[in-house]
C-alpha cells in the first residue's frame, strides 16, 4: 500500500507522527487534518471516518472550498458551494467534536464589494465557538 493510504492506517500513522512532533516542540498549538471541497460531505468522508476508526490524533479539522464564480455571488454554484460547506461544518462539529475552520478558498470578495463577503462571515457566525 502507499504510504499516504487512507484504509491501511498508513496516513494515520503520519497524522499521529506529525502530531506528536509538533505537541513536542509546541504543546499548545492545534494540529489540523485538512482536506480539500468543504462543500462535498462524500469527499470529507473519504477521509475523516478512517482517521476516527484508526484513532487519529489531531484537533481541528481544516476545509478548502471553492466557490463557483467569485465574481458573481448570485451564481448558483457559488450559492450552493457556499451552502454545502455551512451545513458540512455543522454536520462535522457534531461528528466529530473537532474544531472546524476554513483553510482556504477565494480571496477575491464578489464584484462591487470589498473585504469578505457576507457568506463568508455567516460562517463564523454559524459556529463562532469553532474559530
Amino acid at each position: 500500500k502507499p504510504v499516504g493510504d487512507v484504509a491501511s492506517g498508513n496516513f494515520t500513522k503520519l497524522v499521529n507522527a506529525g502530531y506528536d512532533a509538533v505537541k513536542e516542540v509546541y504543546p499548545d498549538a492545534k494540529v489540523i487534518v485538512h482536506t480539500d471541497k468543504g462543500n462535498d460531505l462524500g469527499n470529507i468522508n473519504k477521509l475523516l471516518p478512517y482517521l476516527k476508526a484508526q484513532n487519529a490524533r489531531y484537533d481541528v479539522i481544516g476545509l478548502s472550498v471553492y466557490p463557483g464564480n467569485d465574481n458573481d455571488v448570485s451564481d448558483p454554484i457559488w450559492q450552493t458551494h457556499v451552502t454545502s460547506c455551512l451545513e458540512n461544518i455543522k454536520t462535522l462539529v457534531g461528528m466529530y467534536g473537532k474544531e472546524v475552520c476554513i483553510i482556504s478558498g477565494r480571496r477575491q470578495p464578489p464584484t462591487g464589494r470589498s473585504g469578505v463577503s457576507p457568506d463568508r462571515l455567516r460562517v463564523v457566525a454559524l459556529v463562532p465557538e469553532h474559530w
